[in-house]
C-alpha cells in the first residue's frame, strides 16, 4: 500500500494523465522542490543567509533527493516531512512538530531516525533564553511527545501496522549500530 501522499498525489494526478512513469515521478519531484525550499528557508532564518543558501543547494545535490525522484518511491517525501517537524522544534512549537514528526512516520518507518534531532534542536532552542533545568523538564515533554507521534502513527496509518512495531523502533533509537546501517 503507497504512503498517504504517494497515494493522494497520484490519485489526483491520474484524474488528468494517464498512468506512466511520468506521473508517477511528478510527486516526489514536486515535494524535493518544496523541501529544497523549506530547507532554505529554515536554515536562512535559524542560521543565516550563507547557511540558507547552502541548505538550499545541498538539498539539491543530496542523492537520496535525486534518486528518490527518479523512482517515484513513497519515502521520497520523507525529508519534507522531516524538515517540516524540524522547523516546528526549531521554533518551539511541538504540536506542529510532533504532527509532522506522526506524518512523517506514517509516510516510512525511516523517520524514526530524525527523534533524536529533531529532540536536540528543541532543547537547543529552549536553552537560548531558558535555565537548563526548565528546558530539560520542556524538552522531555516534547519526547514524550515524539513517543506518542510514534504510538499515534502506529494506530492511525494503514500501512504502519505492516511496518511499523513500536518496540522496534524505541529499541532502534538507541542501537548505534541502526544509525550506522541507515546512513
Amino acid at each position: 500500500v503507497p504512503g498517504a501522499i504517494q497515494l493522494f498525489s497520484l490519485t489526483i494526478l491520474h484524474m488528468v494523465l494517464p498512468p506512466s512513469e511520468l506521473a508517477l515521478r511528478i510527486p516526489p519531484l514536486l515535494t524535493s522542490l518544496a523541501a529544497m525550499v523549506l530547507a532554505g528557508f529554515v536554515a536562512r532564518r535559524h542560521f543565516g543567509t550563507a547557511a540558507g543558501w547552502t541548505a538550499l543547494v545541498l538539498m539539491a545535490c543530496l542523492p537520496l533527493n535525486i534518486a528518490y525522484s527518479r523512482l517515484g518511491w513513497d519515502p521520497s517525501h520523507t525529508p519534507l516531512l522531516v524538515l517540516a517537524a524540524t522547523y516546528g522544534a526549531l521554533e518551539r512549537r511541538r504540536l506542529l512538530s510532533a504532527l509532522c514528526f506522526a506524518f512523517a512516520l506514517a509516510n516510512h518507518p525511516s523517520a524514526v531516525f530524525a527523534a533524536p534531532l529533531l529532540l536536540l534542536s528543541f532543547l537547543g532552542s529552549e536553552l537560548q533564553d531558558k535555565p537548563w533545568r526548565v528546558a530539560v523538564l520542556r524538552s522531555a515533554a516534547f519526547a514524550g511527545m515524539l513517543v506518542f507521534s510514534l504510538l499515534l502513527s502506529r494506530a492511525t496509518s494503514p500501512a504502519a501496522g505492516n511496518y511499523l512495531d513500536v518496540a522496534r523502533s524505541l529499541a532502534r533509537l538507541g542501537d548505534l549500530s541502526a544509525y550506522a546501517s541507515f546512513a
